[in-house]
């Protein structure tokens, strides 16, 4: 990126079930929170855009999502971009903003992801939009997903319970971030003797749905005071899966969009402090950290066994202890890193770099489109 783009703000709701309000209200209180706190920037928006995966099976929003939130938070008038990424919705979203204030479009960009599942998802795993007739016939992300653990564990020797310490590490940070679902600490004991979802995936090692929202606004550093205090976008990768590779044990897509991600920053995974990864599912995590380089290749579920790792992984509890709202997921996941490159506590040199990671979308072979996004924090 030429231009250089600062996070200026970001937050998130509460994520479970959300009753008694409508998506839309969700969204513009958050998103009103950050232009109230960021009123110079905010006078400088040029361009909303929002990311979200299912709002027309949930509440009937097909489409106008960016005007109607920006005409309930005072942005009447200005441009607006809605995107449809599966998971990741608002990681999609993210990247398109940084373009357009690249490319000089917008000095600044409000960015809001949303999701209201509850409304229309009465339970069991939600079905994925692309799986076509495999759907009728049992298949489902829980499905897909214990077939690459059957296959991850085979090739690496990893024990089972190495899953369930993925949950346990998670749920352990997840205990303290206030917006997530669950906020109580688990045990491999308790994952492994929940319910079985799909072999050998129980309960505790599938994220649940959630209801959320999210923003942030990004900005051009020249416009900004301050900016040097802020955490900086400093690269983006995306990439799309190719429909007839099947590695279950890696997803390319998702090599892919971290090597132009870490190019476009100039920086390696070796040098990445704090990640954001997508952990629908225990064994999606492992994967995940192995494709972006974080971990060797055949020994991403040993990270959640470290008792000091090389980089903190979801620090906010991930999905499995935030819950996954689809559309809001990414923001959380920004939000989650740009928290702890922030954090006065924790010392400047281990929090230079962060990523985020997150995948969207599932064939009856594997994923559609893979996101990733490489933050700097202010001392770098």
């Amino acid at each position: 990126m030429n231009r250089r783009i600062v996070l200026v703000d970001s937050e998130v709701t509460d994520f479970g079930n959300h009753v008694g309000h409508s998506a839309l209200s969700c969204a513009s209180g958050v998103a009103g929170q950050i232009l109230v706190r960021n009123r110079e920037v905010a006078s400088r928006v040029g361009l909303i855009v929002v990311g979200a995966a299912r709002m027309a099976a949930a509440e009937g929003l097909g489409n106008g999502l960016p005007q109607f939130i920006g005409e309930l938070v005072g942005l009447q008038g200005v441009a607006g971009v809605e995107v449809h990424s599966f998971c990741a919705s608002a990681n999609t979203a993210v990247r398109e903003a940084a373009v357009a204030i690249e490319a000089g479009r917008a000095d600044a960009v409000l960015v809001v992801g949303l999701e209201h599942l509850s409304a229309s998802h009465a339970g069991g795993p939600l079905r994925p939009e692309a799986a076509g007739a495999e759907a009728a016939h049992g298949f489902s992300p829980p499905v897909f997903y214990a077939i690459c653990a059957h296959r991850y564990l085979h090739d690496t020797g990893a024990p089972v319970s190495a899953l369930a310490q993925v949950a346990v590490h998670n749920r352990r940070h997840g205990a303290g971030n206030p917006h997530a679902r669950f906020q109580n600490a688990i045990s491999v004991e308790e994952v492994l003797a929940s319910r079985l979802i799909a072999d050998p995936l129980t309960l505790l090692q599938c994220c649940p749905s959630a209801d959320g929202s999210g923003a942030l606004l990004l900005a051009a550093a020249e416009i900004v005071e301050q900016a040097d205090r802020m955490v900086e976008l400093r690269g983006c990768g995306a990439a799309s899966a190719d429909p007839e590779v099947a590695l279950l044990t890696s997803f390319p897509e998702d090599v892919a969009a971290a090597r132009i991600a870490y190019a476009a920053a100039g920086v390696g995974p070796d040098e990445i402090d704090v990640a954001e990864v997508h952990d629908a599912f225990t064994i999606s995590q492992v994967i995940h950290l192995e494709d972006v380089g974080l971990a060797p290749r055949g020994e991403g579920w040993r990270h959640a066994l470290e008792t000091a790792p090389r980089t903190v992984v979801n620090p906010s509890g991930g999905l499995l202890s935030r819950g996954h709202p689809l559309g809001a997921t990414g923001i959380a996941q920004f939000h989650g890193v740009r928290t702890y490159l922030l954090d006065d506590r924790i010392e400047p040199r281990q929090r230079r770099f962060g990523l985020v990671q997150e995948a969207g979308g599932l064939r009856p072979l594997g994923q559609m489109v893979s996101e990733c996004a490489v933050l700097a924090g202010p001392a770098n």
